[in-house]
């Protein structure tokens, strides 16, 4: 069973300047964390379609080891900057 909760981000900080700092940071985040998954996706479904759709073959398998380690097109994503 999967449960999904939704939480709400609120940045306590009466500062206009570094409050609109941090939600910059938290949208920056999100937006790299979301690429990620994306060009995770891609690359699986990559590997899905040049083996035939076929889960089994061992070519899909080294391709899920392989993004276990940290992938070159993951590296140039820029995460939020404190």
């Amino acid at each position: 069973m999967n449960r999904v909760i939704k939480i709400k981000i609120i940045v306590n900080n009466n500062i206009y300047e570094i409050r609109k700092n941090q939600y910059k940071f938290i949208r920056d985040s999100q937006y790299a964390q979301y690429q990620g998954l994306n060009r995770c996706m891609g690359y699986l479904v990559m590997g899905y379609y040049a083996n035939n759709m076929d889960f089994e073959v061992k070519d899909l398998k080294n391709i899920k080891e392989q993004l276990l380690m940290v992938p070159v097109f993951l590296m140039e994503l820029t995460l939020g900057q404190a």
